[in-house]
């Protein structure tokens, strides 16, 4: 009990650590939707950790289900971000928006080939469904980082470091995100199930500590 209410508290303050590195090393300017995803984190977190005592298991997820789409719509903003960055510091044009889709199609394909829409039969359709829910966005997120990784590639882009290690963290736990989805598929509900929920929660944390590492020991030019 100690341990699952201590975390969250460890993976809040890494984030205000962050953001509060960022905003003195003035990257906030260069690249403020990741910031203002940060922002985000910490105040759904504030409203999030109380809830938990408060409000009965259903009432709680759907107000985790709510923040978790905002969520996922403010982690596409970052990578629409970063792949903007990178296009500013290359100096090219920006792509045609059919080459883009054809690239997101079949990211989208390959990631979906991986994985099976499948959940754990012996839990609430409310749970059910959001298992689904997490699914459809990790595999919409890994099309995505693998959409700029192959376009990067096409263009031949150079990335800025700053943003290039925001991607690599992303891409990270991104990963590890979606193999612990596919583990859950082949799983029934119980305890090996939310140790695999402990390892994707362990990924963001060891992402968080390599951006504070990285911006943290970051040269001034």
């Amino acid at each position: 009990m100690i341990f699952s209410e201590v975390l969250p508290l460890v993976n809040t303050a890494e984030e205000a650590i962050l953001l509060a590195l960022l905003i003195y090393r003035g990257v906030a300017h260069r690249l403020p939707v990741f910031c203002f995803y940060l922002v985000w984190n910490l105040g759904s977190s504030a409203l999030i950790m109380p809830m938990f005592h408060v409000l009965s298991s259903s009432r709680y997820l759907r107000l985790y289900m709510a923040t978790f789409t905002l969520d996922a719509l403010f982690e596409l903003a970052v990578l629409a971000e970063l792949g903007w960055v990178a296009l500013r510091y290359s100096r090219v044009r920006a792509p045609r928006r059919l080459a883009l889709l054809l690239l997101l199609v079949l990211a989208t394909l390959l990631v979906w080939s991986l994985a099976k829409w499948a959940a754990p039969q012996n839990i609430p359709r409310l749970y059910q469904f959001f298992i689904h829910q997490q699914q459809a966005v990790t595999i919409f997120r890994v099309a995505v980082l693998l959409t700029i990784a192959w376009w990067s590639w096409l263009q031949d882009l150079h990335w800025p470091e700053e943003a290039l290690w925001v991607a690599a963290g992303i891409g990270f736990y991104s990963i590890v995100e979606l193999g612990v989805s596919i583990a859950h598929t082949r799983q029934s509900y119980g305890g090996s199930y939310q140790h695999l929920d402990d390892v994707m929660f362990f990924s963001y944390l060891g992402t968080l500590n390599y951006w504070v590492l990285m911006f943290a020991t970051k040269k001034e030019k």
